[in-house]
């Protein structure tokens, strides 16, 4: 049955990528209002172009949402002027590669603002309002980068790493709640090619396009979805749970450490890996 998002309002942010743009020609399809949000202007008044400015698309802004107050100002205005969200997706912002040494210290600010403080913020100014109806759908970003480190891309891996945290704690903050918090860590051509020493000749390129990102973001927005506190990996074609795991390990007491080269065989062991659902969880597993 396909999915219908009438009488939904959806706010997507980085809009004007090629994610958003698929996101956004998805939920339109389907009934849903809109909310966009890019913070580069031009880029964002193109798309409205290529949108044929529809009339479902109800708002858009391009301010800088990682200024404090930003983020709470315009999602106040937005619920004043429409009612209501139902849904938030924080897109992730323009990846840029470049290793560390070549890194400015500005740099390293904009890729944690543009995708790591902006999905804090924008998600912090939406809870409140989501938490009193006791409803709606959270997505964020993150990326391959931020869930398995990617040469070239440390900032954009340390701010993908930090919106995964961030999505599986607040997962457990609401818990209890009717709220569904999940991200996605999408794969595109794009981060295809810049994750390999050189692109492949042989892929199907066709199976990295943004389009195929859309309905699993689609499904984690719906209200028949289940899934909360999840990371799925979408990379050509396939859809899978990325999580976190540990293992048995080695124990002991001495505070010197002298036993550690030595075991380095149980520290590493992944033949009886564990999968915590949160830290107290590990706790209880090991048993300390």
């Amino acid at each position: 049955m396909e999915q219908n998002f009438t009488d939904q309002v959806v706010l997507i942010i980085n809009a004007a990528d090629d994610l958003g743009r698929a996101y956004c020609r998805y939920f339109l399809a389907r009934g849903a209002s809109l909310v966009l949000h890019d913070g580069r202007e031009d880029c964002l008044s193109a798309m409205l172009d290529e949108l044929d400015r529809h009339r479902r698309i109800v708002a858009h802004s391009s301010g800088d949402l990682a200024v404090p107050g930003a983020a709470d100002a315009f999602v106040s205005k937005m619920i004043s002027d429409w009612g209501k969200i139902d849904i938030l997706i924080n897109n992730r912002g323009p990846q840029i590669p470049a290793i560390l040494e070549k890194c400015s210290a500005i740099q390293l600010q904009n890729a944690m603002q543009s995708h790591l403080i902006s999905t804090m913020l924008t998600t912090l100014a939406v809870l409140p309002h989501m938490r009193g109806r006791d409803a709606g759908r959270i997505i964020a970003t993150a990326s391959g980068a931020g869930a398995f480190g990617a040469a070239g891309y440390t900032a954009q891996s340390a701010a993908g790493a930090g919106v995964i945290g961030f999505m599986r704690s607040l997962s457990l903050e609401l818990s209890a709640t009717s709220l569904k918090v999940n991200t996605i860590a999408p794969m595109t051509v794009e981060d295809h090619d810049g994750y390999l020493p050189s692109p492949d000749p042989m892929i199907d390129r066709e199976l990295y396009h943004a389009d195929k990102v859309a309905p699993v973001v689609a499904f984690l927005a719906s209200l028949d979805c289940p899934l909360n506190g999840r990371l799925l990996s979408i990379t050509g074609g396939r859809v899978a749970h990325v999580f976190a795991s540990t293992v048995s390990g080695y124990f002991s007491h001495d505070l010197e450490g002298h036993g550690l080269g030595a075991n380095l065989s149980a520290i590493l062991d992944t033949n009886y890996s564990l999968i915590p659902e949160s830290a107290a969880d590990e706790l209880l597993m090991i048993n300390v």
